[in-house]
């Protein structure tokens, strides 16, 4: 996980909204009604903001909201013009958005041009550092660097004046940091150094920014793996940090902490982990900002320890585990945490399931999908697999907590089917090589989806049983449903599985339906005798979500509650392909989609949408079609769904 250090003006306790709620100290209105005229009334203002600013944002930017007003109403464009710098400079990195940023930057422009024109070189430069920073912060490294160059060019001739030495740290200190994201590490340092011989010609007002700098020269220490020069670097910050910084100093620990983490595990010694867990709950106490960081470093702390633990088999191994498990909880539950912290949280979630001893799984669980609602397109397209195989273990885990007699062993059956996904998902990775080893890849992951989806409808209709009270018929189910999911794991170690075996899980399959449903469904089988079908491979359960929607869909549908049946036919389609027909006299799929549009449910078929998939990555390498016909009868009536599916032969060879 990467602890990234902000640069620009310092954070104080609450964000600048927050605090603009805050009314004005009355010495500090009594004084500005006592000037009644409104460029002194500015000027008092801004002095003001220069006298505080360094060790009270919050304040300073009330103070500047005022002064810029009262300029404004008053025509007074060199007063707003600064006020407005000030308002931007003790508030802009409370916004994290592009789009305000972008606003930010914006409203930098008039001021800007005020400075140069009518303030003179310290004006410019504050313009040109501040201007730098949000440019930066905009991912405009370039425009950030031209900033700068122009910077250190106006200030070339103030270098030892005590005026620019404040603003010129801040310039050195952002091009130390425009040199570490671009990996330039010893040209970073270096600039860290001279910022913090500039901010000490002014060391009790840049107290704070000192401190800032020599964080950023331990983060650049940590980057080479230099551990221990790192905490040398963290210990002189804490102790150069003024008392009134509170969240920096709380900043201060919370990366000293994972720096220790990270040391433990470089050199083995995880007795360090208690330090690092030590300076963590002196940050909490601290009031950090960064709760998901510091809850996730703590459950990492008692993960790692736990593992230390594990040969020996130690009852506090158990403990550890829970508790790591609790922090990992706390973590994913902060409004704002961020995507890298998830994504850590979720490969650390998975690592702690793995490690078993747990006692509530389902909290385990739990967390992993809270973390999974959270994650952003970008962060969430990594752990893809792991999404669809939590989620579904995760909804039948919610249906137990309702129906205590079932919840022993649906936890079973979901903690089987995602060790069954982890497995088939480290066995695939290791087979991306070449086009064929990325397509057995893909048909990998789409057929541990299509497990997933099965199972759990399969589930849905167990608990529909205990629902309407046949608890003898959910019992029997049960005992089926396992031997099935035995199969269907079979299945799942190979890419390809004979027919005759795919057809034995839809008979399967096709026997739980009709224990749910009696006489409302009835199946026929149309099999080419000619067939050696244990000859033919296809991928495993390819047929089974056609019939499930022809049932779901198609025959429950129906109006009158009248029975449905399903057909399925197999037979040569030419030399070389396989021909698959399931047909069913259900509603036709344009009611259903109607009836599906007007549940409060939003429906989405994904055991259909994984099967399109898989017969698309298999139509890459060669011929598979899937074609769906629509039945109607003489009034134009829906009265059924035909669904034809070609596959090449002999797809294991």
């Amino acid at each position: 996980m990467l602890l990234l250090v902000g640069w620009g003006t310092l954070s104080h306790g609450q964000t600048a909204q927050q605090e603009s709620m805050r009314q004005l100290p009355a010495s500090i209105l009594q004084n500005l009604d006592a000037l009644e005229d409104p460029g002194r009334q500015v000027d008092f203002l801004l002095t003001k903001i220069e006298d505080i600013h360094w060790k009270d944002r919050p304040l300073a930017y009330l103070l500047a909201l005022k002064a810029k007003a009262i300029a404004a109403a008053n025509n007074i464009q060199v007063g707003e013009a600064q006020a407005t710098y000030w308002e931007v400079a003790t508030s802009y990195e409370d916004h994290s958005e592009s789009e305000q940023l972008t606003l930010v930057a914006q409203k930098l422009k008039v001021p800007f041009l005020i400075f140069r024109n009518r303030l003179g070189p310290i004006w410019e430069a504050r313009g040109l550092a501040l201007l730098s920073n949000v440019q930066y912060l905009l991912a405009k490294d370039s425009l950030a660097q031209a900033s700068l160059d122009v910077l250190f060019d106006l200030t070339k001739p103030y270098g030892e004046s005590a005026e620019f030495s404040t603003v010129l740290g801040d310039g050195l200190r952002n091009q130390g940091n425009l040199y570490y994201v671009q990996n330039e590490l010893a040209l970073s340092k270096s600039y860290y150094r001279q910022a913090i011989e500039q901010y000490r010609l002014d060391s009790i007002r840049n107290a704070s920014k000192i401190a800032l700098s020599l964080m950023n020269l331990a983060i650049n220490a940590t980057q080479q793996s230099g551990y221990s020069q790192s905490s040398e670097y963290y210990q002189a910050a804490a102790n150069v940090c003024p008392r009134y910084d509170s969240t920096l100093k709380a900043e201060i620990y919370l990366k000293w902490a994972h720096n220790i983490s990270l040391q433990a595990k470089a050199d083995t010694n995880y007795t360090l982990l208690q330090e690092s867990n030590r300076l963590l709950r002196a940050a909490q106490q601290l009031g950090i900002k960064d709760q998901d960081n510091l809850y996730y470093l703590l459950g990492a702390n008692h993960q790692n320890t736990a593992l230390q633990l594990y040969e020996a088999d130690s009852p506090v191994y158990d403990s550890l585990i829970n508790v790591a498990a609790a922090f990992y909880g706390n973590a994913a539950t902060q409004e704002a945490i961020s995507q890298e912290v998830l994504s850590d949280l979720l490969t650390g979630l998975i690592q702690l399931f793995e490690m078993g001893k747990i006692k509530e799984d389902k909290e385990i669980l739990g967390t992993i999908l809270l973390a999974f609602s959270k994650m952003d397109a970008d962060t969430r397209k990594w752990h893809e697999q792991k999404i669809h195989l939590v989620n579904s273990n995760h909804q039948l885990l919610l249906k137990a907590e309702r129906q205590k007699g079932l919840q022993t062993s649906l936890a079973l059956i979901a903690l089987l089917l995602l060790s069954a996904g982890i497995f088939v998902f480290l066995y695939q990775q290791q087979r991306i090589r070449n086009l064929k080893q990325q397509f057995a890849a893909r048909m990998e992951a789409l057929r541990s989806q299509m497990n997933s989806h099965f199972v759990s409808n399969t589930l849905n209709a167990i608990d529909s049983l205990i629902m309407e009270g046949k608890k003898e018929e959910a019992s029997n189910y049960i005992v089926g449903f396992s031997r099935l999911c035995r199969n269907i794991l079979n299945s799942s170690k190979q890419p390809y599985i004979g027919l005759d075996e795919e057809l034995a899980i839809l008979r399967g399959y096709l026997s739980f339906e009709k224990l749910r449903l009696g006489d409302r469904l009835q199946t026929e089988w149309q099999l080419d005798r000619s067939l050696d079908l244990a000859s033919h491979k296809v991928p495993s359960l390819i047929l089974q979500p056609f019939v499930e929607n022809a049932i779901w869909h198609g025959i429950l549908n129906k109006a009158d509650r009248s029975p449905g049946k399903v057909r399925i036919s197999i037979s040569d389609f030419d030399r070389e392909h396989l021909s698959c027909t399931i047909q069913d006299d259900g509603v036709g799929r344009k009611r259903a989609r109607q009836l599906r549009e007007s549940q409060t449910i939003e429906w989405q078929s994904w055991g259909m949408k994984i099967t399109n998939e898989r017969i698309e990555a298999i139509r890459k390498l060669k011929d598979a079609s899937v074609e769906i016909e629509d039945l109607y009868d003489e009034a134009g009536q829906g009265v059924g769904t035909r669904v034809n599916i070609i596959l090449p032969k002999y797809l294991s060879r």
